[in-house]
């Protein structure tokens, strides 16, 4: 089945329309929310109403997809707060959905380590008491334009290329376990329309200048098959060791039996990101939030844990390089902003 989906248009009408003439035979479109202008003009899709379709009272809050022998709800996002269980209990019982799939554009400030545990632990919380029922998921998506595309000055493209990278990372490396899956949505696309030279190419039959960073490509391919190689990390379940305010993060991730585990320490904060503040009066405004620096931690490893070995990605690859500590203590010179270190880690 081919979908066409959108999502916070923002009033770009025609380069909108010129999108859906370019894709005229598609088997389902669908609008996520913050239309922009006359929903009418928007025949044949599935809309559901966006926080900034206030006018537009006609649209639908949400609706329920049959796709495929599963059951998908669309929503724009800004109605609900995913971990609040009585709200996963509506739409995965008394709805029947086991997907529920909407707009995930969410500022990386607010989704540290930490949060992300957080948020699978509601979900195996959730999903652990349902027995024999089928689990409920939560979807990931994630835009590629990260750190790809010049033209881009807004969430999330400014993250730069180390940003996009830790971005991803955290997608794949902060894993729930069995009773929390969030399959991921790779996104090839924009998730609204910026006005720093992208308009000048939406719709139109020209190419957006990508950086064509190769580089950049290979590092991000060798995250995304180095989890798929290791069912420690598809199966397994992350948790926190130590999160600090200046961006220092460490968990560990495995999978009973834990007999070796892998170790992640990161700078959680990015070099640039902009954070949509709001003022005394309730104004909002952009800001440049830089991160800084980490430097001289030391993280003691849980329980009798040791490291054995550090990964680091090489061209394509994460190829793996012994690595002994004198004990089960570790420490870190310098750290990057969204610089992370990968290691393996046995008992004994």
């Amino acid at each position: 089945m081919n979908i066409l989906l959108l999502s916070d248009t923002h009033g770009e009408q025609k380069r909108t329309q010129a999108i859906c003439r370019e894709h005229p035979a598609m088997d389902l479109y669908v609008h996520l929310g913050d239309i922009g202008f006359d929903p009418s003009l928007l025949e044949g899709f599935h809309i559901v109403q966006g926080n900034h379709d206030a006018d537009a009272w006609c649209l639908r809050q949400e609706e329920i997809l049959e796709i495929s022998g599963h059951r998908i709800l669309l929503i724009h996002g800004h109605q609900m707060e995913m971990k609040a269980a009585m709200q996963l209990k509506e739409y995965h019982e008394e709805m029947n959905c086991d997907l529920l799939w909407g707009n995930d554009i969410v500022s990386q400030c607010s989704k540290t380590p930490e949060t992300i545990v957080d948020d699978n632990t509601h979900l195996s919380n959730y999903n652990t008491n349902l027995k024999n029922k089928n689990l409920l998921s939560i979807l990931k998506t994630y835009n590629n334009q990260d750190g790809e595309f010049r033209s881009i000055d807004q969430y999330p493209g400014q993250l730069g290329e180390n940003g996009a990278l830790y971005k991803w990372f955290k997608y794949k490396f902060l894993p729930g376990g069995k009773f929390a899956q969030r399959p991921v949505l790779y996104v090839d696309g924009d998730e609204s329309f910026t006005k720093n030279g992208i308009e000048s190419v939406i719709g139109e039959e020209i190419s957006m200048p990508r950086e064509n960073n190769y580089e950049f490509f290979k590092k991000f391919d060798a995250i995304d098959r180095f989890v798929k190689r290791h069912n420690v990390i598809t199966d397994g379940e992350a948790q926190i060791i130590i999160q600090e305010d200046d961006g220092f993060a460490a968990w560990m991730i495995s999978k009973e039996p834990v007999k070796s585990a892998f170790l992640v320490i990161s700078a959680y904060k990015y070099a640039t990101e902009k954070i949509t503040r709001c003022d005394e009066n309730g104004n909002s405004y952009a800001e440049i939030v830089k991160g800084e620096k980490i430097e001289n931690k030391t993280l003691q490893l849980p329980g009798e844990f040791k490291i054995k070995s550090e990964y680091i990605i090489e061209d394509d690859e994460f190829v793996r390089k012994k690595l002994k500590t004198a004990d089960n203590v570790i420490k870190i010179d310098t750290l990057e902003p969204g610089e992370f270190r990968l290691f393996g880690i046995q008992k004994g």
